[in-house]
């Protein structure tokens, strides 16, 4: 039966416990309850429990029912409900490697911040080797420092750096060889750019193909004129080694040599006609974009010669006279008129052959009242004034004088001693300690140059040119000039006549005088070297 609502039994079931009753007081009461200090609310179970029952009229009563102590699943009790269904065990596969891709890229992380770490302190190592070579630049103009050093490191460091250590040093090295040590030194940077103004580096080789020529001048209007020789011809070339035209007759120049231009509005020249030993006057005029055939009118004076022809030719400086050398076993320089070809003086002859005597000179070149003259198989570069006519020094290395009249291995045969030399194009050897490969040294030089204070020697067995600075007093005979730059010659072979274009130097070469019957020509060609600067690394150079 159901029990009624003022039953005690229903009462007891539906009060809420107070906390204040005691034991068989009604639950109903309508007293304010007082909270218990021991009552606190208990957490909420997942799962449905079964309760035991408790007597209403109990002293536990007023408190909250208590679970048992074994708890009693309800429904399927396999425990799929810890293992969770399929949506949450994908979600925790996704949880997973999401956790496992956080770990690689933490780790990833932490390579990258070391290998960060390394290269700042790389880079911070190569600040420090800067900043020192900046600190070795400052060093010597702090006060401070300077007072802690000793006098011999200060006149180490000085000397070191001084001009003529640089140059002597740096002269030996490559173009190539010497940017790589700049950009290594920081100290010597400076000085290697300032050592480098006025070097020259080789800008076009083999302008022009010809069978044999050793003669190049400089044309006043800007580019060289080269003399042809088998195909009786001045070729005309640009700065930039362009063909221009050339001068051609046969009728008036068969085999022409050396050249040398008055530089007037007629473009006048003095011109050798090897083969038929004589020197020619000739208005050439203009040939630019094409060639230009001379004619007899052409033809301004041709000396009667009772002299041998001469091999080298220049003019002085106001173009008065004309220099030639006579290129014999004891050689000789002639002043000539440059109007008509008459001889005024001569000297570098002597008949006892003496010191100042030229053997078998190749090359000319006239600066001021100086005559610079290639002493070929002297060995040496002689300097006379031209205007005194007496002989003033040499360059080269010293050593004893050896006279013309000393033979060759065959005492019956009255040849010079460089006879052998000369006939095999400087493959044959002979004894002569005045040789030398050193700065300031020669082997047989054959072409010589003059612009401003400086001098430019090439060689024929040497195989190379040298740049030199003349001293300032060229009368001093202590000083010597200073080996600006040695410049091997291109392809390794002979060189012939050389001459200054402005800032160019042009040169002849490979130089081969003869050439054996049955074969090929060996061609002849024309270099073209310019400046270079220091900040720039060497193109290399074109052909023609």
């Amino acid at each position: 039966a159901k029990p009624s609502l003022s039953s005690h039994r229903f009462k007891a079931a539906r009060a809420p416990s107070t906390g204040n009753q005691t034991p068989g007081q009604p639950l109903n009461d309508s007293t304010r309850p007082r909270r218990h200090s021991s009552a606190r609310a208990r957490p909420l179970l997942r799962h449905t429990l079964r309760h035991r029952p408790t007597k209403p009229a109990s002293s536990f009563a007023h408190r909250r029912r208590r679970p048992c102590k074994m708890p009693v699943l309800m429904g399927d009790d396999d425990g799929s409900w810890r293992r969770g269904s399929t949506e949450e065990g994908q979600l925790e596969e996704q949880l997973e490697d999401m956790r496992f891709d956080r770990d690689c890229a933490r780790a990833t992380i932490a390579e990258q911040d070391k290998r960060i770490l390394m290269l700042e302190e790389q880079l911070a190592e190569a600040r420090k080797a800067l900043d020192a070579h900046d600190d070795a630049d400052r060093l010597y103009a702090i006060p401070s420092i300077q007072d802690t050093l000793s006098d011999d490191v200060k006149e180490t460091h000085h000397a070191l750096l001084s001009d003529d250590v640089v140059f002597l040093l740096l002269s030996r090295l490559a173009l190539s060889d010497g940017t790589g040590a700049a950009a290594a030194c920081k100290i010597w940077q400076s000085q290697w750019k300032r050592r480098c103004a006025g070097m020259l580096r080789l800008a076009r080789h083999r302008v022009g193909t010809f069978e044999f020529c050793q003669h190049v001048v400089a044309n006043p209007g800007g580019g060289v004129i080269v003399s042809d020789y088998h195909k009786s011809r001045l070729m005309v070339f640009s700065p930039e080694g362009e063909s221009l035209g050339a001068f051609q007759s046969p009728r008036i120049i068969w085999t022409p040599g050396a050249v040398a231009l008055l530089g007037d509005e007629s473009n006048t020249a003095w011109v050798l006609d090897e083969d038929r030993e004589r020197l020619i006057c000739v208005r050439l005029g203009d040939a630019m974009g094409g060639d230009k055939i001379l004619t007899p009118s052409d033809r301004i004076v041709s000396p009667v010669m009772d002299y041998k022809c001469p091999k080298a030719l220049a003019l002085s400086p106001g173009g008065e006279f004309l220099l030639a050398i006579v290129n014999d076993w004891v050689g000789e320089v002639l002043v000539l008129n440059s109007r008509d070809g008459t001889i005024v003086g001569s000297f570098g002859f002597e008949e006892d052959d003496t010191f100042g005597n030229l053997h078998s000179p190749r090359g000319l070149a006239v600066q001021g009242d100086y005559c610079f003259v290639a002493d070929t198989y002297n060995q040496r570069v002689s300097v006379f004034n031209w205007r005194s006519q007496t002989w003033v020094r040499c360059f080269g290395r010293r050593g004893a004088f050896l006279h013309h009249r000393t033979w060759t291995s065959d005492p019956e045969i009255p040849h010079p001693y460089w006879f052998d030399s000369e006939m095999s194009n400087g493959d044959a050897e002979y004894e002569d300690e005045r040789k030398g490969t050193g700065p300031g040294e020669f082997i047989e030089p054959v072409g010589v140059a003059v612009h401003g204070n400086t001098l430019y020697v090439s060689e024929l067995v040497g195989r190379r040119i040298q740049v030199m600075r003349l001293p300032e007093n060229i009368l001093d005979l202590s000083s010597e000039p200073q080996v600006l730059q040695i410049i091997p010659a291109p392809g390794g072979q002979r060189l012939g006549g050389l001459c200054v274009d402005g800032e160019r130097l042009w040169c002849a070469g490979p130089l081969s005088i003869y050439t054996e019957l049955g074969k090929p020509p060996k061609y002849t060609y024309v270099s073209l070297f310019s400046p270079f600067s220091g900040d720039e690394q060497g193109p290399r150079p074109r052909a023609a």
